[in-house]
């Protein structure tokens, strides 16, 4: 009898060695469990010193006992394998690759596709060689065949849909919603920040990478500290001097392992710019990526049709990073407070921030428009100051705010209406020219109520008439 099977191991050793590194790391770093990875086999481990280490942690878990370091380390030594795995050092180095729990079933993942595919390979290889002898392959070949088919069962299951599933008790176990930015956004979460051209976008996307990257309070809200990953679509010339800014402003020096750029890569198109992205990130460790901006990062892009592609790739993006993608775009036309292109754009992300503002006026409004885990509606007032050869973002105060915002208001309510007019057309008049959310108008309109500059003529309803005092 002969048989030609041929099934080649294509595991790309690499990628299962970090995984495994970041799984026993995050092993070493918690402190009785590691959400999705906690049924890993010593065995499904490649690396044998990998394997060993595994073997004490879960040891050491079932006596209750604690998984540090140390600890391990003391377990390895009683067993004699401390020397095989490379002493106490390597247990150190392999805590550094720990990035956040809440990739681990990512991870887990890897190491266990890897595992079965070397399965296969192994029963397959086996059944070839009973393949010559009759004796030997009747009496061994049955139950090789069908540990070769649970092997491709299990193989499914874990990367089709299966390998999704989570039952009650597991949500428990994933990380809590938490702020990156304190009221501005969150951790583990896709973003997007609309805002028309030339209001100060890039200012303020740096001020947060700025911030986020070295652990700055961003006008004076927390943030988690976290490297950053910084992508533009168009020339980095001008970035030098809007970061220096930044530095003096804030008495604070960027490093080079704060804020990593990324200058023109391939296309948002391209599944393989995806792909460039998330190990560049996940090897700095980033836990935010800014992507400045859509229609530059992806001119050839349908931002209807595509609409729903990109914002699923940032999902896979931040859970590969256990982290933060923002993506920033332009609103549509006629209407500042709505992104431009496809509904899935707002409809598929985490978070919706909109910017407003104009060129002209150094006024600027950031609104939290939507927040899926949380209130929306939250609103920061900030100013575009030309500083240190640059540009810097401030925060306004309540005061400020009102009193410049009120002025703008009413200085182009008395440019534009030579007659009487309606609150409808005052409110589209100041959208128009101020930038602002159909709410901020209406707010505007009430103030100048309040301050008796607006005065009502005649009629009723929507058709009723103002001027200006």
């Amino acid at each position: 009898m002969t048989i030609a099977i041929d099934i080649p191991d294509r595991t790309d050793v690499g990628p299962v060695i970090e995984a495994e590194r970041f799984i026993i790391g995050t092993a070493l770093t918690e402190i009785d469990h590691t959400p999705g990875a906690d049924d890993l086999a010593p065995t499904e481990f490649l690396q044998r010193s990998h394997e060993l280490i595994w073997r004490a942690i879960l040891a050491a878990r079932a006596a209750g006992e604690p998984t540090d370091p140390v600890a391990v380390g003391e377990r390895l030594r009683a067993a004699g394998d401390l020397e095989r795995v490379g002493r106490m050092a390597y247990l150190a180095d392999c805590t550094s690759a720990a990035m956040g729990p809440g990739t681990v079933a990512h991870h887990a993942g890897i190491i266990r596709e890897a595992a079965t595919r070397r399965a296969r390979v192994q029963q397959v290889a086996r059944l070839s060689q009973l393949a010559g002898n009759d004796e030997q392959w009747e009496r061994h070949a049955p139950q090789l065949l069908g540990d070769l088919t649970a092997v491709a069962g299990a193989a499914v299951a874990t990367k089709g849909f299966g390998g999704t599933l989570l039952r009650r008790s597991q949500l428990r176990t994933l990380p809590p919603v938490e702020p990156l930015i304190d009221g501005v956004m969150s951790r583990r979460a896709t973003v997007l920040l609309v805002g028309p051209s030339n209001t100060g976008k890039t200012f303020v996307l740096l001020s947060w990478a700025c911030a986020v990257g070295t652990g700055t309070p961003w006008l004076g809200r927390e943030v988690h500290r976290t490297p950053v990953l910084y992508v533009v679509g168009e020339g980095a010339n001008g970035l030098d001097a809007r970061v220096s800014a930044w530095e003096q402003a804030w008495k604070t020096k960027v490093t080079d392992d704060d804020v990593i750029f990324a200058v023109r890569p391939k296309s948002l198109g391209d599944p393989e710019t995806w792909v460039g992205m998330r190990e560049q990130a996940r090897r700095a460790g980033s836990g935010m990526v800014v992507l400045d901006t859509f229609s530059s990062l992806g001119p050839e892009v349908d931002e209807t049709k595509d609409a729903a592609t990109i914002t699923r790739r940032m999902a896979d993006l931040a859970a590969a990073i256990d982290g933060t993608s923002v993506l920033a775009h332009h609103p549509g036309w006629g209407d500042p407070s709505r992104a431009r292109g496809g509904s899935q754009l707002e409809a598929n992300v985490d978070e919706v921030l909109i910017l407003s503002g104009t060129s002209s006026n150094p006024m600027l409004e950031l609104e939290r428009k939507k927040v899926k885990d949380g209130p929306a509606g939250e609103r920061t007032w900030l100013r575009r100051r030309a500083a240190y050869g640059s540009c810097v973002i401030e925060g306004v105060s309540a005061s400020e705010k009102n009193a410049e915002m009120a002025t703008s208001a009413e200085q182009i309510a008395r440019a534009v209406f030579g007659e009487p007019f309606t609150k409808t057309m005052l409110r589209d008049a100041l959208m128009e020219r101020m930038s602002v959310s159909r709410t901020t108008a209406y707010e505007h309109i009430t103030s100048l109520e309040r301050d008796r500059v607006l005065r009502y003529v005649s009629g009723k309803g929507r058709a009723a008439l103002f001027e200006m005092v």
